[in-house]
């Protein structure tokens, strides 16, 4: 388990993580809760995490 971010657990710490996700299960139904500040706080690039999920269709909810 990674350590929490922002006080609460987290099972990914990656977008990669999240496609590796959405890799393994395959649905429509299959998304996530796009958060801004949590892909920051990742390390990550947030609007090429935009991108990369959007593009995609695996954004959930903003």
């Amino acid at each position: 388990m990674h350590d929490p971010l922002g006080g609460a657990a987290r099972i990914t710490s990656s977008i990669a993580q999240y496609h590796r996700i959405f890799d393994m299960v395959p649905s429509e139904a299959n998304a996530m809760l796009f958060c801004q500040g949590c892909v920051a706080e990742m390390g990550g690039d947030v609007a090429e995490a935009i991108h990369s999920v959007g593009t995609r269709n695996k954004i959930g909810v903003v």
